[in-house]
């Protein structure tokens, strides 16, 4: 995406091929972000004014901006929504393009030939929760509070825009896209705006290292490109532990294992991988941690090096182990490092199991009554079946609660209404 100040015949030849690059980008008067027919109109004259292929009418993703854009798409004009900063209303977004396209297929156009992204704009939502977290960190004297807050600063932007590429993946892989694409239609590409790094603290190409992948856009600021160049380190980031991002964004605290050695009072593994709290781990945790493992078998906690590393090893009660280590510190390991729910455990209590097993139950005899019409694959448990069960569940507990009346069913499986 270049400025609109490059000379756009120059460039045009990029993208005529892909019609994936080499694009401009001119906005719509901000005066007219809430105003949906004006809007129209005046990208429609910029379209029709300008007169170029490679050209996008910046278009803010607001709510009357929405139909602007599902109308713009569906004329074959090129459009980028700006100012996108959360993933729902990103989701409305992709909504209004493919919505767009579908309206100009119905009429005969040329999906191919309509390009979109929609820009994020990235470091600003840092900047903004950074502050937030500076004035709850201030107001709190607990300290276990202010490290779990500062834990969060620098985190929340690259965060929220590998959930949002994660949402991108998903909407342009579904049914409904892959119709279009048969026609031609190209996925709207993410934009990742305002990278420039705002605070010193931070890694002065964070904005950059942290969002690559396929399909996307990033505006460096030319300082930001020259940072790259120098000590830069491209990777495919985006699709990089996206189980972190939405830890960060559900207000936890995510960090390096050496980093939470030092800090963490119970550790609990379920990586399925080899190693994942090592000899140099527990030489940094506090006297009285506790090591578990629920996710693989017992090689997720180095135990070989924590047994060659403790002065004295007791048992202190079935299934707990304690680890002296030469400072005097104290760990202790549960259920020999192997998985701690079904080792340690005292069985799983029938007020949970029989939920489980009626699912299998039933799914069994669903299975049985339509094998006829099954083909040979994986099936998901039948939403019927599983609402059937949840009702039994709380009638059984006496618990009520309110069903849908036939209007708000027709409204959840309908398209017509809403935005």
């Amino acid at each position: 995406m270049l400025p609109f100040t490059c000379d756009g015949d120059s460039i045009l030849e990029i993208g005529l091929t892909t019609r994936r690059d080499g694009f401009i980008s001119i906005e719509v008067s901000p005066y007219l972000a809430m105003q949906t027919h004006e809007t129209i109109e005046e990208a429609r004259r910029l379209w029709r004014n300008i007169g170029r292929r490679n050209l996008m009418v910046k278009v803010p993703a607001t709510k009357p901006g929405l139909p602007a854009i599902r109308a713009l798409i569906g004329e074959g004009i090129n459009v980028n929504i700006t100012l996108l900063f959360s993933q729902k209303v990103y989701a409305e977004v992709a909504d209004a393009y493919i919505s767009g396209l579908e309206d100009l297929v119905a009429k005969g156009g040329d999906p191919h030939k309509v390009a979109s992204v929609a820009s994020f704009f990235v470091s600003r939502i840092d900047t903004l929760v950074d502050e937030a977290l500076d004035k709850k960190i201030a107001a709190t004297a607990d300290p276990a509070a202010k490290q779990r807050l500062a834990g969060l600063k620098g985190k929340v932007a690259i965060a929220n825009a590998k959930l949002a590429y994660r949402l991108y993946q998903q909407l342009f892989s579904d049914e409904r896209w892959q119709r279009l694409a048969q026609s031609g239609a190209q996925t709207q590409r993410l934009l990742w705006a305002s990278t420039g790094t705002k605070n010193p603290a931070y890694s002065d190409v964070l904005y950059i290292e942290e969002l690559i992948g396929a399909d996307t856009v990033n505006t460096i600021p030319p300082a930001t490109m020259d940072a790259f160049r120098d000590h830069g380190r491209l990777r495919n980031s985006l699709e990089e532990d996206v189980a972190g991002a939405q830890a960060v964004m559900d207000g936890f605290n995510v960090s390096t294992m050496a980093e939470a050695a030092r800090h963490g009072d119970i550790f609990c593994t379920a990586t399925g991988d080899k190693n994942v709290i090592r000899r140099e781990h527990f030489g940094l945790m506090k006297d009285g941690a506790i090591l578990s493992n629920t996710g693989h078998f017992n090689v997720e906690i180095e135990i070989p090096a924590l047994q060659e590393m403790a002065t004295a090893v007791t048992v202190v009660r079935p299934m707990v182990e304690q680890f002296e280590m030469p400072d005097g510190r104290r760990l202790f390991l549960l259920a020999e490092g192997r998985l701690v729910n079904l080792a340690a455990a005292e069985g799983h209590p029938a007020s949970v199991m029989d939920m489980s097993f009626a699912n299998q139950a039933l799914s069994a005899e669903w299975a049985v009554k339509n094998h006829a019409d099954l083909e040979p694959k994986v099936y998901v448990v039948p939403t019927d079946l599983d609402n059937e069960v949840a009702r039994l569940k709380l009638a059984s507990m006496g618990v009520e609660i309110d069903s849908l009346t036939a209007e708000q069913e027709k409204y959840l499986a309908s398209w017509d209404e809403g935005t």
